[in-house]
């Protein structure tokens, strides 16, 4: 997937969730997914299937979802066909009101260490993937910056599972803290964005994007093909128009953060 479509699919994400230009919103989300961002596809299936910003339009949210379950995007198949379920269950009049209990998934559950050592396999993986497009060196040191996912559900729950408050901090936390913000009496985040954002003379920074939702199974954890679930390594926010080293050379990791400490001090 090229680095154009993972810039495209955080602007669109960031625009629209910190309340911008919602067409400007949209137009990037779809041009992510024209150059083969299924995560994408998903984002754009949720704004439609919950009204976030936009009118509910739940034919327009099975079209977005097909698209990232075609493309094979972990718990897309799912969410479309809750959706195609809900829809036939509405025409005849027989939604169901209380969640249904479902059966026991044996003896696998999340553990704790396991998700430190995901974590701290998937910064290592961000660090290595910033060294080959950034300008500066990069310090082996890591400390996380910690975001959540804010606008509407993030995700479809089953019974027994949980969404968390936002959590977000401005400061930045060593890895036994990150670890701790992504668990939560037995579960953790069914989903975790990961990618370098800034650096400095002693560490890189390392920015997590979690979900929500909370869940207790490992099969529920998203991004098991990467091989530290729940964790997913992500493109870096690059300079507008920026495509390939190739075509645009290297640029300096925490660019935007240097934009808007510019524009703090100009007013």
């Amino acid at each position: 997937m090229p680095a154009l479509a993972d810039h495209l699919y955080y602007r669109g994400l960031a625009t629209h969730e910190s309340g911008g230009d919602i067409e400007s919103a949209l137009t990037a989300l779809r041009e992510a997914v024209e150059q083969g961002h299924a995560g994408a596809a998903v984002y754009l299936g949720q704004v439609y299937s919950f009204g976030m910003r936009v009118p509910r339009d739940e034919v327009e949210a099975i079209k977005w979802y097909t698209i990232a379950a075609e493309r094979g995007y972990p718990g897309a198949k799912e969410r479309l066909d809750k959706l195609v379920s809900a829809q036939l269950l509405e025409e005849v009049g027989d939604y169901p009101t209380e969640p249904k209990r479902l059966p026991s998934a044996g003896p696998g559950e999340i553990r704790l260490e396991g998700i430190r050592a995901n974590l701290a396999n998937a910064a290592e993986s961000a660090l290595s993937l910033a060294r080959k497009l950034v300008l500066q060196e990069l310090p082996d040191q890591l400390l996380f910056l910690l975001d959540t996912a804010a606008s509407g559900p993030s995700v479809m729950l089953e019974y027994g599972e949980r969404r968390v408050g936002l959590g977000t901090t401005d400061d930045p936390q060593p890895l036994n803290k990150a670890v701790e913000w992504l668990w939560h009496d037995g579960h953790a985040a069914m989903w975790v964005d990961v990618n370098a954002r800034r650096a400095d003379d002693q560490f890189t920074y390392i920015g997590l994007m979690r979900s929500r939702g909370f869940v207790a199974r490992p099969d529920r954890l998203y991004h098991k093909a990467e091989g530290y679930p729940p964790f997913h390594v992500t493109g870096l926010f690059a300079p507008a128009n920026w495509e390939s080293v190739e075509k645009n050379g290297r640029f300096k990791l925490g660019w935007m953060y240097d934009k808007q400490n510019e524009k703090r001090e100009g007013t």
